[in-house]
This record gives C-alpha cells, structure tokens and sequence, in this order.
C-alpha cells in the first residue's frame, strides 16, 4: 500500500533528503520508543515540546517514559493497553510533564510495530500540544456556568439552540423532563434525539415558519404548539424566544423559554379534532350530492387537482375527469357503489394544468336517515409516480437483458469479425429499442482531425449516411464535438433550437433530415477519446431522460474498454515480435522453459558463446544443463528446481558452470514466471548473464582483504555512511540487535590472516554489563576450537548453560571469566569459509533462545557478512526510508509538496481528509485552489516568505472540497529551488472557541449589539483614521423617553423586549458602515463615518420618526417608544472624549427641551 500511495510522488521524495526534511521540520513530535520505556528516535519537534535542547538530549535524557513525562502513570499503562488490543491509538488526550516541570496537554497517536511472532517491539507515533485549546474550553465553561444557576430557577424550559433545520439544542434546562419525559441530556446536540422530533407533526411547519418570520424581522415570537411527551400523550406548550445576532448581522444562536399549557387547550382542540383529521389526511376527500356536485373537500383534495377550495365547491366531477373518463370509469364506477354501497379502483384524475393523473380511489354512497342515497364520499391517493415506477421497471428489466447480451459480445471480443458482429448487434438492439430511425459509430483518426463512418444500423425507410460520412473534418463541428472531447454526452432534443455558434452542426444536421439525436463519446482506459455512436430521430422528436443517457454511456464505456483491449492484443502481438528481435541479438543468454517437464520452448544464439552449445543442442537435450553446471552447484540448482516445482519464484541466484571446453564460468540468473488462471506456475523465462570476472575480483578481494571489505560493505548497507563512521555504525547496530534480543552482550570477532587467532572487533553491553573488548584482542583459535569446528562448518553454536560444559574444558573458564551464563555464535562465511563469528551472551541468567529468535540472528550476521551484494544494501537503504514513509502516510498532519508555482506533487492521507479530495484529484491542483478569496492575498506574502527566507508558518481560511470553509495552521519548508513541503492542520475548532469568546467580550448579550468596551474602541479607532487620513464623522447618543416607567408598568420581560425592539428598529435604519452599541441601561451610541453635522441631523431625524411610528405590541396592546438624541461631529482640534461630551450635552438639551427630539451640538467662534 506504502508504494501505490507514494507512487505519484515526485521522484525526490524518494531520496532520504527529503524524508529527513520532513522528519525534521514536522510541526509536531514524531518518536519510536520501545514498549519498556525508553525512546529510540524522536524528532526536534518532540524535543522542543518537551523543553529539551535537542533530540539526542531528549533521547538520553528520558529513559523512563511513564515515569519522566506521564502525569498520571496510568495514562501510560491505558496507551499500551489500546495499542495492544487495536494495534494503533489516535488523538487521545493525556497530561504529560515537562523538563521544567511543567504540566501540559497533548494530543498522543501511536500504533504497534510487529515482530514476525506478532510481538510488539516498537511504538510508533506523533505528539501535538493541545494546552491552549483545553484553556480556551475551560473558560468557556466557567463562563456559561455564571449564567447556569440564573436558568435552573426559571420556571418552564430555558433553551439555547442553532437556528437550523433541527433546533440542535446548545441548552436546555432540567426541566424538560416534566414536559417531555426525556432529560435534558437527550436533546443536547442532538444525542438521542431532536427537540423538532417532538413536536407534533402537524404543528412544525407553522411553528418554523413563525420563528423565520420573526428571526428576520428581528422580532421575538410568541407560539403555541404540541410537544410528544415519553408516556405517549402530547402536551400543549406556549413558547416565547428570540435571535441572537452575531458581529456580521448573521443568526448565532436561539434564545427562549417554554411553558405547559395543556390544561387550557384540552377544551378547545376537542372542537377541532374532526375537521384537523379531515384537513390533515394525505389522501384527497371530497363529498358530493347525488348529481355529483362538490360540497366539500380537504386541502390534499385541493393540492392534488391544482384548485383552491373556493373554485371546486359547487363545481360538478365532470371538473376532474375527462369526457372519457366520466364515460368509461367515472359513471360505471358510481353505478356499482349505488348497487353495492362502496367501491374501489385506479382511475384517472384532471388536474387543473390539463395533465393526467392516475388515482387509487375509493368511493362510498352515504344514506340519509330515511334510509335514501344523500350523497357519494370520494377518497383519492395520487399513484402517478408509482405507476411510472412500474412501467419503468418492465422498461429497465427490458433493457437490463440487453445490456447484459451486449455486455457478453463486447467481452467476447477478440478479432476484428467478433468486433464487427457485436458492434452491429449493438446499433440494431438499441436502435429498435428506443424506436430510433438510426444508430452508427463514428471513429476519430489518431489525430482527430477526421472522423469517418465504421458501423451503421437504419430503421427500414432510413436514408443510410455511412459510405456519405467518411473523413469528414472535425474542425467543420467544433461546437459539438467539444462536448464529446471532454467525454460529455451530446443531446440535442431539438436541432432547430441549435444556437448560432453550431450552425454547421444546424445544416449537416438537418440535411441529413435529423430532429433530435444523442451522441455518446468511446473513450480508452487511459480517458483517450476513440470516437462516439449516435443515435438519431428522422421521424419524430425525442427526449432522453438523464437515466436512458447514463445507462448508454454505461454501454459506450464496455465497447470503449473492448476496442482497447482489442488494440491491446495487436500491439501485443508486434511486441513479442519485437521481443524475439531482441532476444536473437542480446549478448545474454535468454530462455524460455516449461513447467514441470523442464523442455525449452527458446533459446536464444548466445547460448553459444556462454556455454560452447547450442540453442538446438539445449532442445535435443533438456538434461544438458545439469551437466554444464559445476559440481559444487549442483545441489544449489536442484533446490531452485525444487522450489519452482513448489510453487516458489526465486527471481535470482548465483552459480558456476564448466562450458563445453572445460573453462569455469560464473553466471547471474534472473527469472520471471508465467502463470495460469488458478496461478499455478507454467513456464519460467530465464536471462542469463557471464559475470565471471566480477566474480573473480571479488573473490580476490575476499581473500586479500576479509575485514576491509567487511568495513566498506557497512558503509554502503547503512545508507552511505561515511568510512570513518563505519565502526560507529556497526555499534549503533549491536546496540540494536542487543536491545530487541533483551542480550546482555553483543559483538563481532574476526580472524586473523594467519587464522591463529582471533580479535574481538565491536562490542556492545546492557547496562549494568562489564564490556570486555579490551581483553580479548588476540584470543587463540586453539582455546575456541569447541565452538570453532562447527562454526567452520557453517553451523550455529548454542550452549544454553556454560556450567554443563566440562570442567576440564579451557574454554568454560575463558566463559565464565566473562561471567557468560549462555552464549549463541552465528558464524561469518565468506565464499565458503568461516571468518570469524557475532556473538550472543547472557550474563545475568542463563537464557533460552527459540529457533525463531536464532534464525533472526542468523540473518543478522549475514547482513554483516555478505555487506557488499548491491541488493542487501538496497534493502537496507528502503528499511531507513521506511520508517520516514510511515510518518508520512501515518501522521495526523496534511503534508503537501508543491513546485514554486504551487502545483501539487504529493500529498498524504491526512491531507486528503482534511480537504475532502482524493490523491488524484489534489495532484492536479494548485495550493490556491483550495484557499478562499480572503486567503489568497496573506498567502502570496506567506509563499514568499517561503522562497527568500526558507520557512514561513500562518493561518489562513480553506474551503473543502464541498464548500465547507476550515482554517488551517500551516507551516511551508523551502527543501529546493523548486519545491517546498507544507504541513497543515485544522484548527477550525480553536478559531470558533477563540470568536466565540471575543463575542461574548465585545457584544451585549440582550440585545446583540456592540456593547460599551468595543464601541469606545471603535471611536477610537475613528479618531484615529480621521487624523491620519482627514476624514470627518459624526456621533450620536441616544436615551429611550421614559423607559423606567415601560418597567414599573409592564414588567422588566416587557422592558427587555422593548430595548431588543429598538435595537432592531434603529439597525435596520443604517447603513453597514455606521456602528450602533448600547453604552448600558436604555442609553445607546452611534458612529457615522463620514458624515457631517448635517447629515446626522437628518440621519438623526429619520430614525427617531422610523421608532416613533414603529409601537411595541404586547399581547393585544402596543407600547410606544420614543427617544432623545444629541449629536456632534468630529473636527481636527477635537478629542475623543470631548466628541463624547458634546454628543452628551446634546442629549442632555433634547430631553430638557420635552424628549422625543434631537438636538445638536454647534461649534461657535470665540
């Protein structure tokens, strides 16, 4: 999966360069640590995080993970616990502890990293500090609880809920339980169910639509409705809100309380229950007299024939029935239901539009008391949709059929005969299916710019055009075949209607006799268009519904696949001709020989110059290359048979062989394999290459050279290690090995060139462990000869307890002089010989090793051994790379890398499910396409940033890729002079938090204006851009005339609602730029930017007239309001607090002057 993900990737993010800048500069800790404790690697992100200097000391540093950095010991315990029963862990949020000391949050993911026993050995994973997020939750929290004992003593519901389609409840108080049943938890956000879902019905369109209608006047309401109640009955409530407006004008949230009123409504809904049920049915009712006149009908009655009530009653059936209808159906039918009393059938109804409705109706004849007809009651369901739906599906079961029949040619495909057979039954079966007058496929040139006429099919009496349309230009119809460029179906219903930029369409069109067509583009795997079929209406017009055009371009699509696979098989064809040229003249030996009976089927001329035989020699005698092999690898060779007889595919081995004039000879074999459908092995296609004089040097390197060819080998296999750095290395890698073995000692000895003795040349120790290099720099070979002979032999040496050996052995005294307890021996071969060993010692107690753990080590030390081979040391360089690919994919950050023009190259995972695209579709985009139109100016200045100083970190708004608006955190790295790796993420949450509490400290909760704190500021800020740019504006102060007495006589409910009644008044009289706040109690201020005296005064005047006409209703009372306001303009020798004093002063001379007018404020020259 790693390999298709990175696949699109350019190619530098295949070099470690780039994987370590990304490792490097992430924005957040990336670590592996071992499951006791202790961290093996950990980012500068991680050390920073933590207040460590760097990674190396983080890593030193910390060697008690749960101990040093938990908070809570436990949090460790329930990681290791997630990961060991889900295999990864995401965003889970602990306290951990700083160097300092300090206590942080974070957010923690990690998953197990797996030895081949299914053991965990590693943790890997990423850490994100989440402190200020937790703190701003936290004092959102103290904040709504200020208001929380103010609610709980209200009687009836309090609620807070989100004006959208469900009223997700943000709050609700305790109380719910006594009018619903359900606790209040149940509504919060919707968690088990909605506050609409219990509603009655009946009442929720009436009760959204009052409270739209009062939003947008920005009014409160005050409606009554039904609410489910948990034990099954429904209660009257009485409920009173209103909105609360954010800073841009927009709805933040719902505010009101709810009351039960049940006891009062009992009475009056009885009155109404038997007209509600009628009014209320889905199905049409109407009642007729005997002469078939209307008398009543309900509203689904009305809406279903199109007619308001006043327009049907006294009208007769006639009105809904065609003159047919009423003959055949409509008569027929009320003479049965006279005979039989009711009635019931499909029967077709006019609407009022003309068109023809098809009805389930049932009807009855109703009796007086006298026992006489009275009247017919009718009841009607409209079951127009649903005998489409049926007619359709015979027509889709149908067409089901076919397409399956075609389906079946088309995959049939393979020569031109069958391609013609099922592209003929194609055109004929879909042409007489949809009654059209013809149907062709059409065929551009390589080029396309022609198309010609392949395959046609006319109706009989059809003018064909197929010997008519060949090389036609396409240039002569750009309009249309743009549309089938872009792999769009064409339909034209109407050709006449054509616009004038398709007139040549129009005119080929119409000579050809043409009213409508549909045209569907052939295109290949590869989204290369091939050509297109049409379809053609000479007779009639014709109309495709979206339906019919999907399924057919569905058709259109399996014959685009059949002509590529089609094409695929000639071109497969000249390939293997090409191939064969290839093979006849490479200088390699290539074969081809077939499984199991080991014949060659090929081989190629340089059969000759490799092995003295010839090709013909190889077919006459297949057991020929048995003997040309050496005699030492014969057995070798019989495995690899073996093997493939097995099942396995070894892709390349080594050997020698003795060519016809008794000359040794090394060659390298790589295998490719050819399977059948059950995957069952078929033959084997062998390339053979002479690599004798590789070989040569190198086996006298081997035995010139052992321990420096060993040193050079380390140094290619770990990721180009400098040579000085290649001891340090192999330690690194003992250390490795002695801490995922939990070995007390590690270490390598290498034999001398006399093989007299041997040196102990690395070593590593556990802690606690006494090294012992420094003693063993020339040991005897004679003094280890009971392990040396086996390990001369290949084998490895396993003594599970030293104190079984014999005491009169010198060797168990040099091993317990080392305090080994148990030691394991890997030997080190190289071209067959033994050149020293890596060792395995227990010191502490003796201990078992498994045949699994043995053979790990056991390839441990041919890493080590056979260091050189080229393809060891890929692998190794890919096992380094590896664990940077699995940040990548794994970590929670999007991590994109773009060109300096922006254009994406890759992206990761996470990046893709924070911008909602796919790969694909990201790999085609620009960073900027995903920004918003505010965005797009900070970030020119952010990727500059990027360009001339190498990083650049900012926030900026997103839009997804379904017009969802998220703000990232985004961090850019400049890696070259043309690309640079970004990492984001959202932070859409900590930006609502953060708006959230900037509202709560800039706005009046009753009213939703500017409170006092931010309208000074923004006269500040007034005066200021009035003194550097020279502008004038004007303030105004506003007092509500007698407001103490609305309270005194109608309650502080009453006053509230008059001081939101004004605000909305009064802001919806100007302009976006003015700045209205409430300064506190019923005093109010306003900003007018670039007005003068005059023309606040006017500004004043209309506002004041606009309130005095606009009373507050109460019930069935009105209240009106007035206001007094003083006004004053800015000048240059003006402060703002004396602004401030003058706008007061004639405010104060308004409401001595008998209120409800304005005065103002007029600078006099002294």
């Amino acid at each position: 999966m790693l390999d298709s993900t990175l696949s699109s990737a350019d190619t530098s993010l295949q070099s470690s360069s780039v994987l370590q800048d990304f490792f490097d500069n992430a924005p957040i800790g990336i670590y592996t640590s071992t499951p006791d404790g202790r961290f093996l690697a950990a980012n500068p992100a991680m050390a920073t995080l933590f207040r460590y200097d760097s990674p190396r000391d983080f890593i030193a540093s910390v060697t008690d993970i749960t101990g040093q950095l938990y908070a809570d010991p436990a949090d460790r315990q329930e990681f290791k616990r997630l990961v060991d029963v889900h295999g990864e862990v995401k965003n889970q949020e602990f306290r951990m502890v700083r160097r300092d000391g300090t206590v942080i949050w974070v957010s923690l993911s990690g998953r197990g990293i797996q030895d081949s026993e299914g053991n965990i050995v590693q943790y890997q994973g990423f850490v994100s500090d989440i402190t200020g997020r937790k703190l701003t939750e936290d004092e959102i929290i103290n904040a709504r609880n200020q208001y929380q004992s103010l609610v709980d003593n209200i009687p009836g519901i309090a609620f807070r809920c989100k004006y959208d389609e469900y009223w997700t409840m943000l709050y609700m108080s305790d109380q719910s339980v006594d009018l619903t049943g359900y606790p209040a938890c149940d509504f919060i956000h919707n968690s088990i169910r909605s506050y609409v879902s219990v509603i009655h019905p009946e009442d929720r369109p009436i009760v959204v639509k009052s409270i739209e209608d009062a939003v947008s006047a920005g009014l409160h309401w005050d409606i009554q409705y039904r609410v489910h109640h948990k034990d099954g009955h429904f209660r009257w409530v009485n409920e009173e809100g209103q909105g609360i407006f954010g800073i841009d004008g927009t709805v933040a949230y719902l505010d009101g309380f709810i009351l039960d009123i049940t006891e009062r409504k009992i009475s009056e809904e009885s009155l109404l229950i038997y007209k509600s049920a009628v009014d209320q049915s889905m199905d049409g009712i109407a009642l007729a007299d005997m002469d078939g006149h209307i008398r009543l009908v309900n509203n689904a009655w009305a809406a279903m024939h199109g007619y308001t009530h006043d327009e049907i009653i006294g009208c007769h059936l006639s009105l809904f029935h065609t003159p047919e209808q009423m003959t055949h159906e409509v008569e027929p039918q009320i003479e049965r239901v006279i005979i039989d009393g009711s009635g019931q059938g499909e029967i077709g109804h006019l609407h009022k539009d003309g068109s023809i409705l098809r009805t389930q109706m049932t009807l009855k004849a109703l009796k007086g008391t006298d026992g006489e007809y009275i009247g017919l009651l009718s009841s009607a369901r409209d079951i127009t949709q649903e005998v489409k739906w049926r007619e359709q599906a015979r027509f889709h079961g149908y067409f089901r059929t076919l397409i399956s029949e075609i389906s079946s040619r088309l995959v049939l495909i393979h020569n031109d005969k069958t391609f013609d057979e099922a592209v003929d039954y194609m055109l004929a079966s879909l042409g007489q299916l949809f009654d059209m007058d013809r149907s062709y496929f059409l065929r551009f040139s390589d080029d396309l710019s022609t198309m010609s006429n392949t395959h046609e099919w006319c109706s009989p009496g059809s003018t064909a055009q197929i010997n008519r349309i060949q090389k036609f230009p396409t240039s002569n119809f750009s309009w249309s075949l743009s549309c089938l460029f872009e792999l769009r179906p064409l339909h034209i219903p109407d050709v006449k209607e054509l616009p004038e930029e398709a007139r040549a369409e129009r005119e080929e069109f119409q000579f050809q006799g043409i009213q409508s067509l549909l045209c569907l583009p052939i295109y290949n795997e590869e989204k290369k268009i091939i050509g297109f079929i049409g379809f053609d209406a000479v007779r009639t017009h014709y109309s495709w519904s979206l339906e019919q055009i999907a399924l057919m371009q569905m058709l259109a699509e399996i014959l685009g696949n059949a002509i590529f696979r089609l094409e695929s098989v000639f071109a497969l064809e000249k390939s293997e001709e090409k191939f064969r040229f290839l093979a006849e003249n490479a200088s390699d030996f290539i074969y081809k020989m077939m499984i199991p009976e080991g014949v060659y089927e090929y081989a190629s001329p340089s059969a000759s110059r490799l092995t003295g035989f010839s090709p013909e020699d190889f077919y006459n005698n297949p057991g020929l290359i048995r003997k040309v092999i050496h005699p030492d690898w014969r057995n070798f060779l019989d495995e690899q048979w073996n093997s493939v007889l097995g099942g396995n595919t070894p892709d390349f081995f080594e050997y020698q062989i003795v060519d016809k004039n008794g000359e040794s000879r090394w060659l390298a074999q790589s295998n490719s394999y050819l399977k059948d459908n059950n995957g069952k092995i078929t033959s084997m296609v062998g390339v053979v290459r002479d690599v004798t004089e590789r070989k040569r040097t190198e086996q006298a390197l081997y035995k010139q050279q052992a321990l420096e060819k060993i040193l050079t080998s380390l140094a290619i296999g770990f990721i180009n290690v400098p040579l000085e750095k290649v001891d340090a290395a192999l330690d690194q890698m003992l250390e490795t090995i002695g801490e995922f073995t939990q070995t007390d000692r590690v270490y390598i000895f290498q034999h001398d060139a006399s093989r007299s003795v041997t040196i102990n040349t690395h070593e590593w120790c556990a802690d606690g462990v006494t090294p012992e290099i420094g003693n063993l720099q020339s040991v005897p070979l004679d003094l280890l000869q009971v392990i040396l002979d086996p390990l001369q032999k290949g084998e490895i040496v396993y003594i599970q307890d030293v104190a079984s050996l014999s005491v009169d052995h010198d060797i168990r005294a040099h091993f317990e002089a080392q305090s080994i307890s148990s030691i394991v021996a890997i030997p080190l071969m190289q071209g067959g010989m033994n050149v020293g060993f890596v060792g395995f010692d227990a010191v502490k107690a003796p201990r078992i090793f498994s045949e699994s753990e043995m053979n790990i080590l056991k390839v441990q030390a041919q890493i080590v051994s056979n260091i050189l081979e080229r393809l060891k040391a890929e692998k190794a360089l890919h096992a380094s790379e590896q664990r940077y690919r699995d940040y990548i994919l794994n970590t929670p950050y999007g991590l994109f890398i773009a060109d300096k023009k922006g254009r994406i190259q890759f992206v990761n995972p996470a990046a893709c499910a924070l911008s909602g695209y796919s790969e694909d579709e990201l790999i085609s985009m620009k960073i900027s396409d995903l920004l918003s139109i505010e965005a797009h100016k900070s970030s020119l200045r952010h990727f500059h940033n990027v360009i001339k100083k190498g990083r650049a970190k900012g926030e900026y708004d997103m839009l997804t890729k379904y017009g969802d608006r998220h703000w990232w955190s985004v961090t850019s790295v400049k890696i070259s002079n043309d690309q640079f790796l970004g990492f984001c993420h959202d932070i859409t949450m900590r930006k609502k938090a953060e708006d959230q509490m900037r509202l709560m400290s800039t706005t009046d909760d009753l009213t939703g204006l500017w409170n006092r704190r931010h309208f000074m500021q923004a006269l500040g800020r007034e005066v200021d851009r009035a003194i550097r740019y020279g502008h004038f504006f004007s303030v105004l102060l506003m007092d509500i005339d007698h407001f103490k007495r609305v309270n005194d006589k109608y309650g502080h409910d009453v006053g509230d609602q008059a001081l939101r009644h004004f605000s909305a008044t009064i802001q919806k009289g100007l302009r976006q730029v003015d700045i209205l706040g409430r300064l506190g109690g019923e005093e109010f201020g306003i900003i007018l930017p670039q007005t003068d005296l005059d023309g606040a005064f006017s500004i004043a005047e209309r506002l004041r007239k606009k309130l005095e006409r606009s009373p507050l209703c109460i019930n069935e009372s009105s209240v009106s309001i007035t206001v007094s306001i003083g006004l004053a303009a800015w000048n240059m020798d003006t402060s703002m607090d004396e602004i401030l004093k003058m706008a007061d002063d004639a405010l104060y001379h308004a409401k001595n002057c008998g209120r409800n007018q304005t005065a103002k404020h007029v600078f006099h020259d002294t």
